[in-house]
């Protein structure tokens, strides 16, 4: 059995997508061999690189994403107004639409817009609500950059340290603590 690498072309969701698929040879025979771990893997690759064509968020980043907010994949489905599924489909691998992409994108760019969703979900408790809004509240506040006398929020993950504050200084701290 021999390991070898070739690219190919697969459609997905309608377009030819090409990355480089790994299977596995016949030594003897030449001809390929089934694999379903190298199947599973070679899948990855595929969705990941329509990811990247179509710049949507891979896996990790959805599931960084609602880490930040301290939620369950339920929960942050919900407050999204997606199906309890979803999330958990997302983050195990399932290719994301485009509209369900963006949203996660600009709730993760900016937690005020999820606190927006968070304060009108009707399927958490009143409590819970509470509960995650004082805890975003808290993060939010510590988002800002501030430049010359003004705040800008600044969801970076780049941290500024710094000792004193004059008004040439930012100061960047980051909400995904």
């Amino acid at each position: 059995m021999k390991i070898k690498t070739r690219k190919a072309t697969y459609t997905v969701k309608g377009m030819p997508v090409t990355f480089e698929e790994t299977i596995k040879i016949d030594e003897i025979t030449g001809e390929e061999i089934y694999d379903s771990n190298l199947e599973q893997e070679n899948d990855v690759k595929l969705y990941n690189e329509y990811r990247k064509l179509n710049s949507l968020l891979l896996p990790e980043e959805i599931k960084k994403i609602r880490e930040s907010f301290g939620v369950t994949q339920v929960e942050f489905a919900q407050i999204l107004g997606l199906g309890d599924k979803t999330i958990a489909r997302y983050e195990n691998g399932s290719l994301q639409d485009t509209a369900q992409n963006n949203l996660i994108k600009i709730v993760g760019r900016n937690p005020k817009e999820f606190l927006n969703l968070l304060e009108n979900c009707k399927k958490l408790s009143k409590e819970k609500i509470e509960e995650l809004s004082e805890k975003i509240n808290k993060k939010i506040k510590n988002s800002y950059v501030f430049i010359k006398d003004s705040m800008y929020y600044c969801p970076s993950e780049e941290k500024v340290k710094y000792n004193t504050f004059n008004k040439n200084t930012i100061i960047k701290n980051n909400y995904l603590n």
